[in-house]
């Protein structure tokens, strides 16, 4: 550790002594150790849905660079409608 670089972004010296006298305690917070097995698949299946609604939001925002607008009435046609058929089919 050098001391010196951190006294110079405003660590004080005497946090620096107790920090290199005292040893890190470990600290474990993952409440997810105390659910059972049917809970925990839960939790995995609530979280693979989210990833995938979020990353059909990720590509209609990048769907813009395939000529693909919401703001309009019709469909685009050609390539950019097949890619929003797409995005939409992975929701499901």
């Amino acid at each position: 550790m050098d001391a010196e670089l951190l006294v110079r972004f405003g660590v004080p010296r005497s946090t620096l002594h107790r920090w290199s006298k005292q040893r890190p305690q470990r600290i474990v917070t993952a409440e997810v150790l105390d659910l059972d097995r049917v809970t925990l698949q839960a939790e995995v299946l609530k979280l693979r849905q989210r990833v995938r609604k979020l990353g059909a939001i990720i590509a209609l925002l990048l769907g813009g660079a395939f000529g693909i607008r919401l703001d309009r009435s019709q469909l685009p046609e050609g390539n950019a409608r097949g890619v929003l058929f797409r995005v939409i089919e992975q929701t499901q």
